[in-house]
């Protein structure tokens, strides 16, 4: 059995489920108070005894004031002092990065603020829930992402469009087919932070051949769910710069459109997970991003359309030691720890929370997805 790691799987689905509860209203400050077991231990080391204080002082009388403030408030070093001036810039509230997590409602977004596009997108396919043919993407346009700053927005003129005689359109990393099982998770594909720019056949061949292949493995009847991670690259080209004096250098370049990095290829990891919690080894492709000789390639004999599908993208297929080394991502663990259970998820999707028994029930079956049986959640 692969050894996929079951704690990133965990920590995957928890963001994924995070964003549904936030989608249907769920406050976390409506739960009651949770009592932890180190609680009452913090308090007795707050509440120390000062008659070993003062013994402890007497035994050793060069304590200075510094170490007594130190240890009475329990922080190591130093101490931030206030700025008596309350107009002067303020510190940002956590580490500065040049990535920021998107929890849309459907899909997690790892988004870059250096290249505008999304570093990987996650989502989980299954059979449950069924596509609704009635789910369009006729006058859905896309749109900015107000979680992400303005700064690092890319460009949405309505006026020009950016991509126009360029040979390049905005091309989904999480595909709009992915999720026509409801209008809203179809629109939510069409955040400008879920696409990048792609050469146009690209996107209408291969790129649209490889989504398919994921729908397609999911619907197989011993496959509980298909886990795909997406993102772009920006590899460097056998081209070599003249005056370089080491030739064995290579560049790394890539140009903008529509204030958006162009990638050099794609990728996607597949890593499917069986009824019986068995997960297989992770399928990975790396495509070009450009125009290429499209060959569709359909078997002889019964026909079998993911055979078909993967015969037709065969030569994009990548060990995922290389992906991992293309991206800096790491999709498999050597040694898992911990022992996990499987774990189910329900979530009753519906636009407004007080209308009982309306919306969508989404139920996920994961395996090792959760340690802790308090961890269990079902959302209505």
């Amino acid at each position: 059995m692969y050894t996929f790691s079951a704690r990133r799987k965990c920590w995957s689905f928890a963001i994924l489920l995070q964003a549904m509860k936030r989608s249907q209203g769920y406050d976390e400050s409506e739960e009651p108070e949770k009592k932890h077991s180190y609680d009452e231990s913090e308090e007795e080391e707050a509440q120390s005894d000062p008659k070993e204080e003062n013994q402890q002082s007497r035994a050793d009388p060069k304590i200075d004031e510094n170490d007594k403030k130190c240890k009475a408030s329990n922080t190591v070093g130093m101490e931030i002092m206030k700025s008596a001036n309350e107009n002067t810039y303020k510190l940002i509230d956590k580490v500065p990065s040049p990535t920021q997590m998107l929890q849309n409602y459907f899909y997690i977004t790892l988004y870059d603020n250096r290249t505008r596009n999304a570093a990987w997108v996650y989502e989980i396919l299954n059979k449950s829930p069924k596509a609704n043919n009635n789910v369009s993407r006729k006058n859905i346009y896309f749109k900015d992402n107000t979680l992400v700053p303005h700064l690092f927005r890319p460009s949405m003129d309505t006026d020009k469009d950016p991509y126009k005689n360029t040979g390049y359109n905005r091309g989904h990393l999480a595909a709009a087919a992915n999720h026509k099982w409801c209008q809203e998770a179809c629109n939510d594909t069409f955040y400008i932070t879920n696409t990048v720019p792609q050469q146009r056949d690209f996107n209408k061949e291969y790129w649209s051949d490889l989504e398919e292949l994921c729908r397609e493995i999911a619907q197989q009847e011993e496959v509980r769910n298909v886990h795909v991670y997406t993102g772009p690259l920006y590899l460097s080209s056998n081209e070599k710069d003249n005056n370089d004096q080491n030739k064995s250098e290579k560049r790394v370049e890539y140009k903008f459109l529509g204030g958006k990095a162009v990638p050099t290829h794609l990728f996607k990891v597949i890593i499917v997970e069986n009824n019986d919690s068995k997960v297989l080894e992770p399928e990975c492709y790396r495509i070009p991003n450009s125009k290429l000789l499209y060959i569709k390639t359909k078997t002889r004999d019964k026909p079998n359309k993911i055979m078909d599908l993967r015969s037709t993208l065969h030569k994009f297929i990548k060990p995922i030691k290389e992906i991992q080394e293309n991206s800096g991502l790491i999709f498999e663990e050597k040694e898992i720890k911990e022992e996990m259970e499987d774990g189910t998820w329900k979530v009753h999707r519906r636009k407004n929370p007080a209308e009982e028994g309306k919306g969508t029930k989404i139920e996920i079956k994961v395996s090792g997805s959760y340690t802790d049986h308090s961890d269990r959640a079902v959302l209505h």
